[in-house]
């Protein structure tokens, strides 16, 4: 399974409430084990860790032959997916079903480093112009037609081609060719150095099926049906980490958490892909549910519109920055399940300034700023998607405390198609959204700088000088080393010019049926990436 976000785009002017996962408003290093290389990152958020799921049995000496085994009956695990929880219904149901299918060149362990996934390894050259990936050996698509270094060069070859496509990465424009030297290598040749390259291959490598059918990729489990009703999806027996433990998938959504909950209670849901703050104590006290957690690549913000006033003002965006108590919205508003932020840039992200500060709560100093900036109090709209809980408290919470220090925040409620329109052509003041802070670099790159030709996910205007030349020296890093001192320099540049208000990285929660047993490798991650390592539990098995 693959670690990132169904398509391989990212639709932008929208945010996910969770998550490796899930997508939306808004999309490291290690060592690579078939090559040498200087520091390459990540290109994606979700991690996979391929196992085999075999066992193996021994027998002594015997007379005869051994009675044949009987046949099991095949394991159908049903995933439900609450559509109410997903800013973009596109980003639930589908987004589960395509991960489990298709995968990714890299992945990336706990902190965002670059880990391979389709590729053994890759290598750069001294100038960091030259890139050579090496595709792992013995990986099939799911027809059995080996993946070669040519359907690498044709997926991105076509990325390429796209203008919308490519406009929207960072490194692919500056490419220059690409070639398949062997069928296990893959040359990238840029203009310029540009060390977010594996951030920008973020497309899911697939291909047409031998039959011309169907399209299909090389992940754990193949897509054999879709509806709007469930995906149905059956074991790959081609898979490359070695056999299943489960041999069908069903992914369902259900229009509410409510109705997804009382599926799993029924029997008829093994596991609640996104359970919200608001249910997770109820489902712990189930016997024959495990409830898990782990930090969401994606920050609830109030995101402020640089090019309408008053956000023109830094002066006015610091003050809101100062104004707002974060540690009382992720008690109030996510009943205790999230990290207060203090600006884009996931918490475990590896290259992250472990020295930096936390977020500063001054009201006093919040209203001095406003007073210097302007003669009058402030008043502007804030739109924010109907029908979106942990949003709607949010928001809330942050009028009230804006109006202490004479702020006027209007709310707007709207239907998410309305609501992405207007964010999506820059028509608003504020808005209140999830925005993907990690775990890897580029997304920095298309949020925050300014925009130029293309304006990338940049839909509020943002520009700053001490930002944009941050993040280009990011890009040029040519070592670790260089590339933390980068980062840091941004981190400062957003938290003196901030171009939202972070409130609070995102706590994912998610219920399985302790029918099944997560791997130890799942910990602090997405179930969906390491489903290719479920298991069925033995019966009189402890559950943990």
């Amino acid at each position: 399974m693959d670690d990132h976000r169904g398509s391989g785009e990212h639709e932008v002017g929208v945010g996910q409430p969770h998550r490796e996962q899930g997508d939306s408003l808004l999309p490291g290093r290690a060592r690579a084990r078939a090559a040498t290389r200087p520091w390459p990152r990540r290109l994606t958020p979700r991690l996979v860790l391929a196992g085999t799921l075999s066992a193996f049995g021994c027998t002594g000496p015997s007379s005869g032959p051994a009675p044949a085994a009987a046949p099991r009956e095949p394991i159908t695990l049903t995933i439900g997916v609450p559509q109410s929880r997903q800013i973009d219904p596109n980003h639930g149901a589908p987004v589960v079903a395509n991960n489990l299918a298709f995968e990714r060149l890299t992945t990336s362990d706990a902190e965002g480093r670059t880990q391979p996934r389709l590729l053994e390894g890759w290598s750069v050259s001294g100038d960091g112009l030259t890139w050579r990936l090496f595709v792992r050996p013995g990986v099939k698509f799911q027809d059995g037609t080996p993946l070669t270094a040519h359907d690498v060069k044709r997926t991105f070859d076509e990325v390429i081609a796209d203008p919308n496509s490519r406009n929207l990465r960072v490194c692919l424009p500056n490419v220059a060719s690409i070639v398949a030297a062997s069928d296990r290598e893959a040359v990238f040749t840029l203009t310029r150095r540009c060390s977010y390259l594996l951030d920008d291959l973020d497309r899911a490598i697939s291909r047409s099926s031998a039959d011309g059918a169907s399209t299909v990729g090389t992940g754990a489990f193949a897509i054999t049906s879709s509806s709007d009703e469930e995906v149905r999806l059956e074991a790959n027996r081609h898979y490359h980490a070695g056999p299943l433990a489960i041999d069908r998938v069903v992914v369902r959504p259900f229009d509410t958490l409510r109705t997804a909950w009382a599926g799993m209670m029924r029997g008829q849901v093994d596991f609640l892909w996104e359970v919200g703050p608001e249910s997770a104590e109820f489902l712990s006290d189930r016997a024959a549910v495990e409830v898990r957690s782990f930090l969401g690549f994606y920050a609830y913000a109030l995101m402020l519109n640089s090019a309408r006033p008053p956000f023109a003002s830094p002066e006015v965006r610091r003050a809101f920055d100062m104004a707002v108590n974060r540690a009382a919205i992720v008690q109030q508003a996510l009943r205790g399940r999230g990290v207060a932020a203090d600006g884009p840039v996931w918490p475990n992200y590896w290259a992250r300034d472990p020295r930096a500060p936390a977020a500063a709560f001054d009201p006093a100093e919040a209203s001095a700023l406003l007073r210097a900036a302007r003669r009058g109090p402030v008043e502007f709209t804030c739109l924010v998607p109907a029908n979106f809980s942990i949003l709607e408290r949010m928001a809330l919470l942050v009028q009230q405390q804006l109006s202490e220090i004479n702020v006027r925040m209007r709310l707007e409620l709207l239907p998410l198609d309305a609501f992405n329109r207007r964010i999506l052509s820059g028509q608003f003041d504020a808005a209140m959204i999830s925005i993907l802070g990690g775990p890897y670099a580029t997304i920095f790159h298309r949020f925050w700088h300014s925009a130029g030709e293309t304006k990338r996910w940049n839909f509020w205007g943002y520009r700053n000088a001490r930002v944009d030349e941050a993040l280009d020296s990011a890009l040029e890093a040519a070592s670790e080393r260089e590339f933390r001192e980068a980062i840091r320099r941004f981190e400062v540049a957003v938290r003196d010019d901030p171009p939202a208000v972070f409130l609070a990285w995102n706590q994912t929660v998610q219920a399985v049926s302790r029918r099944y047993v997560v791997p130890a490798e799942g910990a602090g991650r997405d179930a969906v990436y390491v489903l290719n390592r479920w298991q069925l539990r033995q019966p009189g098995s402890a559950a943990r």
